[in-house]
């Protein structure tokens, strides 16, 4: 936890509160009801609340006493009234009937305010609630429009084998790591098969190899028809690019890769046939021995190598040298997390959540100061915000899911990417030097780590998953905002993202703005809707922003929220502005 602790205040006539905001940070979170378990990543106990009950007030509004108000049933009947600052957080806690209230001064008449609904329910489907507030204004103009879909444009669909399964092979010996004796660095103008799975089918091509570095050989099918040359001046920005930043990053935030047959390199087949399944992709089964295949495994290369379509069967702007080491950061990525996660710790159990796995792939294009896609995931993840549970992203062993695809690969980064700034991030340079705040170290531990899914999370940030995932809807719905003066709301750090700054090497941006902008486009935050708009549900493990505007008819607003028995909300209410 950020800031100065000190006792979050607390409502009297039985309503209790905690007040979270930049000038009052809480003590610890509210203790979080337990839930049934999901795979291995069940929630344990939420670390209980430190604040005490408060008795009521002394005297109801009405002069009568106390135990008279307790005889009548008033005593609930008037919360006290909160005077929040721009930017500061309250939390709320239901009373015995499992209602959930507060009284926002607004003595301006034009205060907005967002209500966070999360539903700490471990499961899937929709819970219901329902909202009722006095003294507001029922619409936002140009806000809480319908929830919207789609796929976004910088689009890379994987052929992931499932990384349980092959883990459990390794245990029960019917795989086996790659043993081989060492192969020769390529050399420019070498040809070499390769095997690539086509269909149902696997077939041998024959690729030249057109560059090769330090770390990296690049190598063009010659075999299938369709895939042109890359011009050299092309070929060598893209090495220089990758070996240069990319792979240095890289070992820097997630450690280093694996090197099986000791070449020193990773290939990058570029062919025809990528493109008939995705714009690249990488395959663990290369990891394994070929005599010896993990299930679900039909052939092995048994090296470190990414497949890509060529350039050339690509549009603009996917075929330029920097989205094309844009693409290969996020491949490698998924190389380095494999070989770190999976394979050097024989992973115990289940296998880890396909979308995860790409949300550590996009924070590594991210820091990598290649991060042209993730400005495309991030935005297909804020738009639809209020349409996905975080149990879809952390839950062991869960695939694919082709319908909500980009909405959850959007889901995925922008979670990982706020673990990462909540453990404190980076810092960069004018010369391009990385510091560590904290966050680097967070994502070696993180990937190092036998845990996967929420226990991961809870195990290396130290924080309950129910108060982490809160904790993160609460920064997408604060981070990036102004007030009604034009400048930055002061937020509590883990209520908000990281500074969004520009690499000085590779002029891309680094990190995460809700309302950031680029390729002439800006994002508009995450998803919200208003009292006239709300549909009264919300994904279980999932989020619903309520934007609230006082109407100016009197100097507060009520707000009373409960939910179904099997919500398990929590609550908390922010002043915007």
């Amino acid at each position: 936890m950020h800031g100065d602790d000190r006792d979050c205040a607390r409502s009297t006539a039985g309503i209790r509160m905690r007040l979270c905001g930049a000038a009052a940070l809480a003590a610890a979170l509210a203790a979080g009801p337990l839930f049934s378990a999901c795979g291995g990543d069940s929630p344990g106990p939420a670390d209980g609340g430190d604040a005490e009950d408060v008795a009521p007030n002394d005297a109801a509004d009405d002069g009568t006493p106390p135990e008279e108000a307790d005889a009548d049933g008033d005593e609930d009947a008037w919360p006290e009234r909160l005077e929040l600052d721009p930017g500061q957080v309250v939390e709320l806690e239901a009373d015995g009937d499992g209602m959930f209230e507060a009284m926002l001064a607004a003595p301006g008449g034009s205060e907005r305010f967002g209500i966070l609904l999360y539903s700490a329910r471990w499961a899937t489907g929709q819970v219901g609630y329902d909202v009722a507030v006095t003294g507001a204004a029922a619409m936002v103009a140009g806000e809480g429009e319908a929830k919207a879909g789609g796929r976004p444009p910088w689009d890379r669909r994987h052929a992931l084998v499932d990384l349980g399964r092959a883990a459990a092979a390794l245990r029960d010996g019917s795989a086996s790591l790659v043993r081989r004796d060492p192969m020769p660095p390529p050399i420019v103008g070498e040809r070499r098969p390769f095997l690539i799975a086509r269909d149902v089918s696997v077939e041998t091509i024959d690729a030249e190899c057109l560059w090769v570095g330090d770390d990296l050989a690049l190598w063009m099918d010659r075999t299938t028809a369709g895939g042109g040359d890359i011009a050299p001046a092309v070929r060598d920005d893209v090495g220089a690019r990758f070996e240069g930043t990319v792979m240095p990053r890289h070992r820097l935030y997630f450690g280093e890769e694996s090197d099986l047959n000791s070449d020193g390199v990773v290939s990058v087949l570029f062919s025809p046939i990528v493109s008939d399944t995705a714009t690249a992709y990488f395959s663990p089964c290369d990891l394994f021995d070929a005599a010896a295949l993990p299930f679900g495994c039909d052939y092995s290369n048994e090296q470190e190598m990414i497949y890509m379509t060529p350039p050339d069967m690509l549009g603009p702007p996917m075929n330029s040298a920097r989205a094309i080491v844009a693409t290969m950061a996020h491949e490698v990525q998924h190389l380095v997390y494999f070989h770190r996660k999976v394979i050097r710790n024989s992973l115990d159990a289940g296998g880890e959540n396909a979308y995860l796995v790409e949300g550590w792939a996009s924070l590594g294009e991210d820091v990598s100061g290649y991060g042209l896609g993730t400005f495309f995931v991030a935005r297909e993840g804020l738009t639809r915000s209020d349409d996905f549970g975080a149990i879809e992203v952390l839950r062991s062993g869960a695939g694919y899911n082709p319908s909500r695809d980009g909405m959850l690969r959007g889901a995925a980064y922008l979670f990982v990417r706020y673990a990462f700034d909540r453990m404190g991030g980076d810092a960069i340079a004018t010369d391009g030097t990385i510091s560590d705040l904290g966050g680097i170290a967070w994502s070696r531990t993180a990937v190092d780590s036998p845990h996967q899914g929420s226990r991961n999370f809870e195990n290396t940030v130290g924080v309950a998953i129910d108060d982490l995932v809160f904790d993160w809807f609460t920064a997408l719905m604060m981070s990036g905002r102004s007030g009604s003066d034009g400048r930055p709301l002061p937020v509590e750090p883990r209520f908000s993202y990281g500074p969004r700054v520009q690499d000085p090497v590779t002029t891309f941006h680094r990190g995460f703005d809700p309302y950031g902008s680029q390729f002439g486009m800006t994002l508009t935050g995450p998803a919200t809707t208003t009292l006239a708009r709300m549909d009264r549900t919300i994904p279980a493990t999932g989020s619903e922003i309520i934007l609230v505007d006082a109407d100016g008819s009197g100097r507060e607003m009520t707000v009373r929220l409960t939910g179904d028995d099997l919500a398990s909300l929590r609550v908390r209410v922010a002043r915007l502005r």
